[in-house]
């Protein structure tokens, strides 16, 4: 997937996902219209992360639930995940640290 992506997440329980475009003549570099909005927390969303190369937006709330989205449809993947594998191995960790933090990590073996 290319492009650059900017994620945001709401008290209102919702992520954005906007796609960054060139800075045009008025010096905006965000769109009028998010490219997703992403449902399906039921407590305010209080970290975010888009990995783009895995198709992945992950949200973290305060609640302790993590959910997956697709970044290309928006489509809801998974919930409440620790790992996720992508199909070339590569793992993408998602670790609670607290109601404010997650650790999200992308691992990749070394041959």
């Amino acid at each position: 997937m290319c492009g650059m992506f900017l994620m945001t997440g709401s008290r209102d329980t919702t992520c954005i996902l906007w796609e960054l475009n060139q800075q045009s003549a008025q010096g905006s570099f965000l769109p009028e219209k998010p490219f997703q909005i992403l449902c399906g927390h039921e407590s305010e969303v209080s970290c975010v992360a888009v990995l783009t190369e895995l198709d992945m937006a992950i949200s973290g709330a305060r609640d302790g639930t993590v959910n997956v989205h697709s970044v290309r449809d928006g489509h809801f993947l998974h919930k409440d995940m620790s790992c996720i594998c992508s199909p070339s191995m590569r793992n993408t960790l998602c670790k609670r640290m607290s109601h404010l933090r997650y650790q999200i990590c992308s691992l990749q073996a070394i041959s």
